[in-house]
């Protein structure tokens, strides 16, 4: 499947050179690992369901998380949205593999996931310096907590 992919990734512009030097590079891990995935599920189906499933109810409940999260802040959002904002969040992070510790890069996806969505009150979640610390109802005051300068956005 990881080569079937990378043969697709070939024909799509601004990447297609990327996807052939990556596959030519890690052609032997990529068809050890496909094959790897193929055993399991001809030798241990229930164990290669299981994991499959296990994997997609701990997505499926990070998305309830973020929904009923964002259900408290604004009205303005659906489970669709939230599945959505979960996808951007990963693939975001995964983009920006190269940061230690991937340094704000979910935070960063959360932002651009909500912003995309136009989901009304969730951009005051977000300080310049540090994420989610404190939350501004009035959206389009600046607010001065002590010596911190805190930004609320639009």
């Amino acid at each position: 499947m990881a080569v079937r992919t990378l043969k697709l990734l070939q024909h799509i512009p601004f990447i297609k050179g990327w996807a052939k030097r990556f596959s030519e590079n890690k052609r032997e891990t990529l068809e050890r690992v496909d094959s790897q995935i193929a055993e399991l599920h001809q030798q241990r189906k229930s164990t290669f369901y299981a994991s499959l499933s296990l994997e997609f109810m701990a997505r499926v409940l990070g998305c309830l998380e973020v929904y009923f999260i964002l259900n408290i802040l604004t009205t303005d959002v659906s489970f669709p949205a939230c599945i959505l904002i979960m996808a951007f969040t990963s693939l975001f992070a995964n983009l920006f593999f190269f940061s230690p510790m991937q340094l704000g890069a979910r935070e960063g996806g959360f932002a651009l996931a909500v912003g995309g969505l136009a989901i009304r009150g969730i951009w005051r979640l977000y300080r310049v310096d540090y994420p989610c610390t404190r939350i501004d109802l009035d959206c389009n005051r600046r607010v001065a907590d002590e010596s911190r300068q805190w930004y609320a956005c639009k």
